[in-house]
């Protein structure tokens, strides 16, 4: 697969991803205040409540216990609607939907897939109903520990997103089913591919040595014919609702091809 092939699937991935949430509320500004942890449930030097908006940051240490919460109330146009919750105040953290922990958080200083910041709401809402939505949050020990080898004792974190949206989960479904072959097509790609692709030039013998560690070059072309007729169906140019329209068709390429795949590849 070349470079700039490459580059518009993952163009085309993340306006299929970007496509999944229908209808979005921002919830930008919140209630905040900071303790520290004493014993299960116990906390000390608790602060006062006060207001804290997206992008504002905060720091982080051991013990250090920071709550955040709002009340929100759905809209009639997310009532009866498969709606969830994206949030990301840094470190970990717990949620609590009026009063029930639902769900935990993971983030990171710099953005990546291990990242989890989606809450499914309790069920499919009603129009007016109310939510009490509250977030305990700490370090992220496992990522800390990389600046506790060098000495440093607090962190800085920032509150990134906080919004409910709704899903549509056929655009849901199909991005993560497309995903996941995407990711096959990378995973099976050929050592000399990768190589070209950054512009190495490789001499004969050491590409003759190469080529016998791809053992998977039926699979990884057959995913990829898969993966680019699928998203060339994609309309990813055209706005969202062109895109959506053409999920479907888009959809029953990458099943088509997909299941046209043996499984052993001499059959």
């Amino acid at each position: 697969m070349e470079f700039t092939t490459e580059r518009v699937l993952e163009r085309k991935l993340k306006a299929v991803e970007d496509a999944i949430y229908e209808d979005v509320l921002e919830l930008p500004v919140w209630q905040t205040r900071q303790g520290y942890y004493a014993a299960p449930g116990e906390y000390t030097d608790c602060g006062e409540w006060e207001s804290i908006s997206l992008g504002e940051r905060w720091v982080c240490s051991d013990g250090t216990t920071r709550w955040f919460k709002t009340t929100v109330e759905i809209p009639e146009k997310f009532a009866g609607k498969y709606v969830v919750l994206e949030l990301d105040f840094g470190g970990e953290a717990l949620v609590k939907i009026n009063g029930v922990i639902k769900s935990a958080l993971t983030s990171y200083l710099e953005k990546n897939e291990a990242q989890r910041t989606r809450v499914v709401l309790p069920g499919i809402p009603s129009a007016g109903e109310r939510l009490e939505i509250e977030a305990e949050a700490g370090l992220n020990y496992m990522e800390f520990a990389a600046f506790r080898r060098q000495g440093i004792t607090s962190i800085e974190y920032q509150f990134r997103m906080a919004k409910m949206a709704v899903v549509d989960p056929v655009a849901e479904k199909y991005y993560f089913d497309i995903k996941t072959a995407f990711d096959a097509v990378m995973a099976l790609k050929s050592p000399i591919d990768k190589l070209a692709a950054a512009n190495v030039r490789i001499p004969f013998e050491t590409t003759r040595v190469l080529e016998s560690f791809t053992k998977d070059s039926y699979m990884y072309k057959k995913i990829l014919d898969a993966v680019l007729h699928s998203l060339t169906v994609a309309d990813a140019d055209m706005g969202r609702d062109l895109l959506i329209k053409s999920i479907p068709s888009a959809a029953s390429i990458l099943k088509e091809k997909l299941s046209k795949i043996p499984h052993n590849p001499h059959a």
